[in-house]
């Protein structure tokens, strides 16, 4: 059986953060993420950053017919996926 002196759960911001300086310590340290897909915790993935696209794309939203809207949307929604793709690549950090 493994020995740690330590065990972070959660491979976000505060995880990484106290895993790295206990490590330096010279800590045995294991960090757990449930999700093989995460870099980063849910600020980076799901939070602050997505919410403030989303939020700043709907302050700048045109006021005027659907179709402007729904062209307004699609340009919207291909930012957010290359978004989505760089946080998920590790090229966003």
């Amino acid at each position: 059986m493994k020995m740690y002196d330590v065990i972070v759960i959660g491979f976000g911001k505060a995880g990484k953060t106290l895993a790295g300086q206990l490590g330096k310590q010279g800590k045995k340290v294991a960090l757990i993420e449930k999700d093989n897909g995460m870099y980063g915790g849910t600020c980076i993935n799901v939070g602050c950053i997505p919410s403030k696209r989303l939020i700043t794309e709907a302050a700048t939203a045109p006021k005027s017919d659907f179709a402007s809207k729904a062209a307004y949307y699609k340009k919207s929604h291909r930012r957010q996926t290359r978004i989505d793709g760089c946080l998920e690549s590790g090229q966003l950090q």
